[in-house]
C-alpha cells in the first residue's frame, strides 16, 4: 500500500469530499483540519475519518492562524482550497498555509480552476454515493450542479517559502 503523505484542511466541513475525495477513497489522506465545524458537524467528520482512515482535527481560524507555521509537518503535503475560489474563508486559509514554508497543493470546491479533471464514471458514482451518504442535507448543492462530484483536481505547487 502507498504511504499516506496528504493533510487536508478544510474551512467548510463537505469540503474534504468535494475537493479530494480520490485521495480519501485511496486512502493517502493522514489528517483532516476542520476549521470551525460545529458539535454535530465533527461527530459526522469522526465517522468519515474512521470510514477514510484519517485523523479528523477541529480548530477554530483563530487559533488555526496563530498556531500552523508551528503545527505543520514537513513529510506530508498540506491541501487547501484554491487560491481563486469566492468563499473569503478559503482565502484566508490558503494564505495562513501559503506562508508557512510548508509543502503545498490545491483543491478546488467550485471546479473553476484548469487542473479539474472529469472523474471516470465508477469513481463520480462513489463520490456522489458518499456525498449523499455522509452530507445529506447538503445535497441542494449537487442535485442541480453536477461539477461537485462529476469532476476534481489537485496541484501540487513548489513550495517557496521553506
Amino acid at each position: 500500500m502507498t504511504e499516506k503523505k496528504f493533510v487536508i484542511i478544510v474551512p467548510h466541513y463537505d469540503d474534504e469530499l468535494i475537493g479530494c475525495f480520490s485521495l480519501l477513497s485511496k486512502k493517502l489522506v493522514v489528517q483532516v483540519y476542520y476549521i470551525n465545524c460545529l458539535e454535530e458537524q465533527r461527530a459526522k467528520a469522526k465517522i468519515i475519518g474512521r470510514h477514510y482512515e484519517f485523523e479528523p482535527i477541529f480548530i477554530d481560524f483563530k487559533d488555526f492562524y496563530k498556531n500552523f507555521r508551528s503545527m505543520w509537518q514537513k513529510e506530508f503535503i498540506y491541501l487547501v482550497p484554491d487560491i481563486t475560489e469566492r468563499h473569503p474563508l478559503h482565502r484566508m486559509v490558503n494564505m495562513v498555509v501559503l506562508f508557512s514554508g510548508c509543502l503545498l497543493g490545491y483543491y478546488s470546491t467550485q471546479m473553476e480552476t484548469s487542473y479539474v479533471r472529469l472523474l471516470s464514471k465508477e469513481v463520480a458514482k462513489m463520490k456522489k454515493e458518499a456525498l449523499d451518504n455522509y452530507y445529506p442535507e447538503e445535497q441542494s448543492l449537487w442535485q442541480f450542479e453536477h461539477k461537485y462530484y462529476l469532476y476534481e483536481g489537485i496541484c501540487i505547487i513548489p513550495s517557496y517559502f521553506v
